[in-house]
């Protein structure tokens, strides 16, 4: 136990630490009003300023190793739960559970998963050179991203087709996926920055427009199933020669906002290169268009609006 309590940066630097149960306290209180305190300051960032938080998880699971982290990690999210203001943004946009519960709650979820995969990367020894320290570093930041984003999703698929929402079937489907991936970009700056851009919401309309038409040619080929269990998306509810025609409107939207944000300046004109995959747009549509009523030959279609 001696050994692998003396395998962080702290522990190396103060070998009696691993022998003080006093210390190690005190040591958690402190991580977390380390947190507390780096959701309340900013540092400049594009397109929006972000909080230390992500890099304060980070230290703490390097420097104390997975048991301290975690502890330090859970009693900061156990004082945020009892309404304590400890989050960016709070107490303005909500206090305590309710404000756990609401797009940042994946983010604080992975504050606590980051903590114990770089901590337990310490305790192996495995963060003493900078490599080693950077990956931990790298993987605990995909940790809370992909807890984040997997809660942001969970809220959408909720949405989508549960009810009382049931969005897919009130022709909402397409609107809901274009919502859930423009905010992905958002609530991850949210929990960053407790603010929201509109700049970083324009960036991402391209990407969310072309998902939600990922959707949209998907449902031709169960165009007549859907409409056996009463599904009625707008691919439904029109003939398919006629609902094909939303697929091209849709890719030539989300296309035309990729220039218009780099004529606008939002974008740097090296983001043009982001355009290349147009080309794959124009050719799922020519398919589309010629096999609208045919969906078993729509498979060629359906890969390359996935490419795009």
């Amino acid at each position: 136990m001696r050994a692998s309590t003396a395998t962080p940066l702290l522990g190396r630097l103060w070998p009696t630490f691993a022998n003080s149960y006093v210390l190690k306290a005190l040591t958690m209180i402190a991580g977390s009003l380390l947190l507390w305190a780096s959701a309340k300051v900013s540092v400049p960032f594009w397109p929006v300023p972000m909080t230390m938080q992500v890099f304060a998880v980070l230290l703490l699971g390097l420097g104390l190793g997975a048991p301290l982290a975690v502890a330090a990690v859970g009693l900061y999210l156990a004082q945020g739960a009892m309404g304590l203001p400890v989050f960016q943004g709070t107490p303005e946009k909500g206090l305590g559970l309710v404000y756990m519960a609401g797009p940042t709650g994946g983010f604080l979820a992975g504050f606590l998963a980051a903590a114990l995969v770089t901590g337990l990367a310490a305790d192996r020894g495995l963060t003493r050179g900078p490599i080693g320290a950077t990956l931990a570093g790298l993987a605990g930041v995909g940790v809370i991203y992909a807890l984040g984003l997997a809660w942001l999703g969970m809220l959408l698929g909720w949405g989508y087709s549960a009810p009382p929402l049931s969005l897919n079937s009130r022709g909402l489907g397409e609107v809901s996926v274009l919502t859930g991936f423009g905010l992905l970009p958002l609530g991850a700056a949210l929990v960053q920055t407790g603010e929201l851009s509109l700049p970083l919401l324009a960036v991402s309309l391209p990407v969310g427009l072309l998902t939600a038409n990922l959707l949209y040619i998907n449902q031709f080929p169960d165009r007549s199933a859907d409409l056996q269990a009463h599904k009625l998306h707008w691919v439904a509810r029109l003939s398919p020669l006629t609902a094909r025609w939303g697929y091209v409107l849709i890719a030539l939207f989300a296309w035309l906002v990729l220039l218009v944000l780099v004529a606008a300046g939002v974008l740097p004109r090296l983001a043009l290169l982001a355009a290349m995959p147009a080309v794959l747009s124009v050719r799922a549509a020519r398919i589309l268009l010629a096999n609208a009523a045919r969906p078993e030959r729509l498979a060629p279609a359906i890969r390359l609006s996935i490419l795009a």
